[in-house]
């Protein structure tokens, strides 16, 4: 931990450039112990960027160094919300497809539809708090 501590600099710039070319050393400081500060702003644009490509893989490597969902959805909620919203109505959507059309449905629907509803069900296994925000605001209590 000592050590960790000592290159605390060191290693947040590690983080850094990790989240783009070299996954498995996220996998290596989780391994070791590391954990993030709670200072975590300056992840904030690539953790975005992997939300909106569907990274799910970098994103769960950040939430196991302890990068907060949570926190990073109210920092971002302007962002994050529309993207939130249309997985979510697509979801609501394909569950009212299939009930009207049987145990077959969906299996002819859009991709962007299957997409978006599997990146809903992704964020909210890998933490589920960083829906929290988006259910209060008012765009999903209107929906």
């Amino acid at each position: 931990q000592q050590v960790l501590e000592s290159y605390s600099s060191e290693l947040l710039l590690m983080v850094s450039k990790a989240m783009d070319a070299r996954p498995g050393v996220l996998d290596l400081l989780h391994f070791c112990g590391y954990q993030l500060p709670e200072e975590q702003q300056q992840f904030d644009a690539a953790v975005l960027a992997s939300v909106r490509s569907q990274d799910f893989a970098t994103v769960e490597r950040m939430s196991k160094l302890g990068f907060s969902l949570h926190d990073f959805a109210g920092r971002q909620q302007v962002e994050l919300s529309p993207l939130l919203q249309k997985g979510l109505q697509d979801l609501c959507e394909s569950a009212v497809v299939s009930e009207e059309e049987g145990p077959d449905a969906g299996k002819d629907s859009s991709e962007g539809v299957t997409s978006s509803t599997s990146a809903i069900r992704r964020l909210a296994q890998i933490d589920r708090r960083m829906l929290e925000l988006h259910f209060e605001s008012r765009e999903f209590l209107e929906f």
